[in-house]
C-alpha cells in the first residue's frame, strides 16, 4: 500500500509534470485573453451602431415632427384660403406654393 501512495506522491509532484501543466495554463490564459479582447471589441463596435441607430431615429423623428407640422400648416392656410410656400432650404429656393 505505501508504494500505490508514493507512486501517487510521485506523478503528484513530478516537476516535468507541473511544467507542462504550467505552461498548458498559460497557453489557456492567454487564448481565454484574445479571446476577450476579441468579444471586447465585437461588443464596442455593435454599441457604436447601436448609438448610430438611436441618433438616426432621433433625427428621423425630428424630421417627421418637421413634416407633420408643415402638413398641417399647409392645410390650414389653404382651407383659410392663404398662401403658402415651401423652401428648399438646402438649395435656398422655393420648390412650390399652394
Amino acid at each position: 500500500m505505501n508504494s500505490v501512495a508514493s507512486s501517487v506522491s510521485s506523478t503528484k509532484y513530478d516537476p516535468d509534470l507541473l511544467r507542462a501543466d504550467v505552461a498548458h495554463a498559460r497557453n489557456r490564459v492567454s487564448r481565454l485573453k484574445r479571446e476577450l479582447d476579441q468579444v471586447s471589441l465585437e461588443v464596442q463596435y455593435k454599441q457604436h451602431g447601436v448609438d448610430r441607430l438611436a441618433r438616426y431615429g432621433r433625427d428621423f423623428s425630428s424630421v417627421l415632427e418637421m413634416f407633420v407640422f408643415a402638413s398641417a400648416l399647409r392645410r390650414k392656410c389653404v382651407e383659410q384660403g392663404g398662401f403658402i410656400a415651401v423652401l428648399d432650404v438646402a438649395h435656398d429656393q422655393i420648390v412650390d406654393g399652394v
